[in-house]
Order: structure tokens, then C-alpha cells, then sequence
């Protein structure tokens, strides 16, 4: 039989050398900067420019200085006059004992800071910062940062300088191991109480908890009855789980051209892991059927179209929330699944015109490789309007942010933040290449990639700006 890979070996403290323990800075991935291409817009001209039907509406076009590597400054888009950014307002009303808050803007809009006070990743030196398919980061709250790595599957504790402190697992399917090459799409990362860790391994359906020292404590996997496979974990709930199941992904029956949706449903469980109760339903994400024809013969799969609806959900607080995606609305449910209140806000969706289906098809599918699906995208069942977002995520800050659709040519991803009364309190645009791992109150924790596809995971500070 093959030796299994075992990656304990790492669990062993590593003890501070040279200034602070750090590797030295030249060795670092990334000079921690935001960077973005030089221009004067986030939209690259003239092709974006085209295909941005009412930027003084929705999105605020960001200007950026002369230098490649800035930070971000929120301005009124040339052209746009002071009046197109109005102060914020906000309408509450009650209907049948459901809260509705409609807000026209934000309280205020983020920025990242230009440098990061947090860079994790080497191109090449000591194992511990080399990081590969790292699917998801976060920030303790006493500053440690714990990052899930694929290759190999570990988790890896850094300290609030970005020293290596300890790490623990390998490749396998029992306690305290993770499964390599499947772990860097499954594996997220959540704390428990502040210091504490679980994972969630979406294919195996099980959770497993570490310590504040990053020491294994236990394990245990969701039963879901007969709800079959495919759960996401979405948070915390009802003092226990919240867990998201998508039915009728699938089609294969379906001939090609089909469009449908799937349905989204959100099901309670236990501490434990016992089924409890179905919480919720939502209508999915768009598909449409699309054949392409191989050496092997025709393989039909369902597609997703680009720009049409998506539903969404999480755990906030002490509620459920369900975004279906077809206007700039969220649904608040309480524990027992009742509409508690509709946030609502101000958002131009951007008509889908044939301009901007060619933009996107020329940006995705625009190399070699396409799939066999660009001759099949001119004609899928493309909707009206963009859809309001397509993610959805619970700040370390206590915010709820969902971010919008990226224009096909804009280099940055708009997200936006609503506290516990429903009102829009932040706006944040981060660079395109980032994925986000949490929004905190006072910073920003993501992993980039060089051109060369070598990952870090860093951190930035947040600064307020008031209106733009």
C-alpha cells in the first residue's frame, strides 16, 4: 500500500529567529500593496466604457491616481454632477408586522488602506509560509490569523505579525486529517468563540473542532436524514447549525436549451449533528442545459447563465437570511422561519444589452480553452437586468455584505454593507483578483495571486471616508 502523507511534523512550534521570527522581507510574495493596473478608472476604456449604462447611479466610478499602486479613493465619476450623489435616506414601514427599510445610499463609503499590515506567502523558502489553493482565512480575536491550506492539507495558525506559531494535519479521512486536492474547494474555516476553530469539509458533511492552541478536540458529521448530499454550511443557528441544500441542480432528462431554476432550501441541525427541521425555501441560480461533443460522445451539463438571478443565503446574528437575487432585496427570517424584515436599497440594475453579453463572453471565454460552451452563449436566456449580487457574507464586523455583479472590463468588486436595523451603512470596493475572506470593522483579510498563480494571504486596513 502507499505511505500515507503525514504533515504532524509541522505541529512543532517554531521558535522566533533573526528580527521578530519573520521571514525577511525580500522573501515575501507580495509587496502588500493595492494594486490595479494604471488608468484613470477602474473601467478599462473604451470597451467598458460603452457598456456602462448609468455609472453616476450605480456604482460611483472610482478614479484613481497616476501611480499603479494606490489606494482606493471614492469620487463622482466625471461627468456626474455633486447632485447625482445625494445624502443617504431612509424609509421604514411596517407591513403586516414585517419591517421594511429602504435605503437610497450609504452612511459611508471603505477604502483600503494602500499597504497591508498583514502579508503571509513566500515564493520560495521555508514550507510554512509556501501556500497553495488556500480555499479560506481568519482573523482570532487576539489577532492570530488561521488559514486553511490544501497543499499539503493543513490548517496553520500565524501570529498578528504573520509568524508561523503551529500547524496541524494531513492526508486522510479521519480526525484531525484533511483531503488533499478536494480540501481546496471544501474547506472553510469558522471560530467558535473567538480563539476557537472548526472546519466544515462540504464533501464529507462533517465538522471538526481545534483548540486555541490549534490542538485537535473532536469531530462529528452532519446527518441529514434523507436530504441526501451537497449541504453548505452556512453559519450558526438556534444554538446549532444552518445548512444549505440546493435541489434539482441537475436535469439531466432536460434537453439542451433548457432553462430552469433550482431551489434553495435551509434546514436546522443540531450541536450534534441530528437533522431538526426545514427552515426555509428560495428560489437557486439560473441554469440551462448545454451539450458540447467529445471523443467520447455528446456530455450534456447544466450551465449557469451569466447575470441571471442567484439565491443566496446565510446566518446573521441571531437570524437566517435569504437573498433570491432578482432585485435589491434581502429577507430577514426569525428562528422559526417567519419574514421578520425586507432590506431593501437603491440600485440601478444595469440592463443587459448585447454589448455587454459580448464583453463578457470576449473577458471569460476569450482563450482557447472555452469548454465547447462560446458558441453555445450567444443564445442562452439572458435576463433583462444584472442581477443585484452575487455573494453574500457576514462580516467580522456584524455588518451583512453582499456584492454586486462586476461590470465585464472593471477592475474592482463593489460590496455592500447593512447593519441590524436594515439600514445601508457601508460601501467597500476592493481589486477584482482579491477573494475575500472577512470584512471586519477595521480590516480586510484576502488571498491574491502573482502572475505566476503564487498565493498569499494578507490583510488590510479599512478607512472610513465619509461620502464620497
Amino acid at each position: 500500500t502507499t505511505p500515507r502523507k503525514d504533515y504532524n511534523l509541522e505541529r512543532v512550534r517554531r521558535k522566533p529567529s533573526g528580527s521578530g521570527g519573520k521571514p525577511p522581507a525580500a522573501r515575501i510574495l507580495q509587496p502588500g500593496l493595492a494594486h490595479f493596473p494604471s488608468g484613470r478608472h477602474l473601467s478599462r476604456a473604451p470597451d467598458s466604457r460603452d457598456i456602462r449604462q448609468d455609472v453616476c447611479a450605480m456604482n460611483r466610478t472610482t478614479r484613481l491616481g497616476t501611480n499603479a499602486l494606490v489606494a482606493l479613493v471614492l469620487t463622482t465619476s466625471p461627468g456626474c454632477s455633486p447632485q447625482d450623489a445625494p445624502g443617504p435616506t431612509v424609509t421604514r414601514s411596517d407591513s403586516a408586522g414585517v419591517a421594511v427599510v429602504f435605503s437610497s445610499a450609504p452612511r459611508e463609503y471603505r477604502t483600503v488602506s494602500e499597504r497591508a499590515s498583514l502579508s503571509i506567502g513566500l515564493v520560495s523558502g521555508e514550507p510554512e509560509y509556501l501556500l497553495a489553493d488556500v480555499y479560506d482565512a481568519l482573523r482570532l480575536s487576539d489577532g492570530r490569523v488561521v488559514v486553511a491550506n490544501c497543499f499539503p492539507p493543513i490548517l496553520r495558525w500565524y501570529d498578528r505579525n504573520g509568524e508561523y506559531v503551529t500547524g496541524t494535519g494531513r492526508d486522510g479521512g479521519g480526525p484531525g486529517e484533511f483531503r488533499e486536492g478536494v480540501c481546496g474547494r471544501t474547506i472553510e474555516v469558522h471560530s467558535v468563540d473567538g480563539v476557537r476553530v472548526e472546519t466544515w469539509e462540504h464533501h464529507l458533511g462533517r465538522i471538526q473542532v481545534f483548540d486555541s492552541a490549534g490542538n485537535y478536540e473532536s469531530t462529528f458529521t452532519m446527518r441529514p436524514a434523507d436530504l441526501g448530499g451537497g449541504g453548505s454550511l452556512v453559519g450558526h443557528f438556534d444554538a446549532g447549525y444552518l445548512l444549505a441544500y440546493r435541489r434539482g441542480f441537475e436535469q439531466p432528462g432536460y434537453t439542451a436549451g433548457t432553462s430552469w431554476r433550482d431551489t434553495l432550501e435551509l434546514h436546522v441541525f443540531s450541536t450534534d449533528g441530528e437533522h431538526e427541521r426545514l427552515l426555509a425555501k428560495s428560489p437557486g441560480a439560473t441554469f440551462i442545459q448545454f451539450e458540447v461533443e467529445t471523443a467520447f460522445g455528446v456530455i450534456r451539463n447544466p450551465s449557469v447563465v451569466p447575470f441571471a438571478p442567484i439565491g443566496l443565503a446565510t446566518a446573521w446574528h441571531e437570524t437566517a437570511v435569504l437573498a433570491p437575487g432578482e432585485q435589491p432585496e434581502l429577507r430577514v427570517l426569525d428562528r422559526s422561519g417567519s419574514l421578520e424584515m425586507l432590506i431593501r436599497w437603491s440600485d440601478e440594475q444595469q440592463p443587459v444589452t448585447r454589448r455587454l453579453i459580448d464583453a463578457y463572453i470576449e473577458e471569460r471565454f476569450g482563450g482557447p480553452n472555452d469548454g465547447g460552451r462560446r458558441p453555445q452563449l450567444p443564445d442562452y436566456p439572458y435576463p433583462d437586468r444584472v442581477h443585484p449580487y452575487n455573494r453574500i457574507l457576514t462580516g467580522a464586523d456584524g455588518l451583512l455584505w453582499v456584492r454586486r455583479p462586476r461590470v465585464p472590463g472593471s477592475l474592482a468588486y463593489v460590496w455592500l454593507g447593512f447593519d441590524q436595523t436594515g439600514e445601508w451603512a457601508a460601501q467597500l470596493e476592493v481589486p477584482r483578483a482579491w477573494e475575500i475572506f472577512e470584512i471586519g470593522d477595521a480590516h480586510i483579510l484576502a488571498r491574491v495571486s502573482d502572475a505566476l498563480g503564487v498565493e498569499s494571504v494578507v490583510m488590510h486596513e479599512l478607512v472610513r471616508t465619509g461620502r464620497p
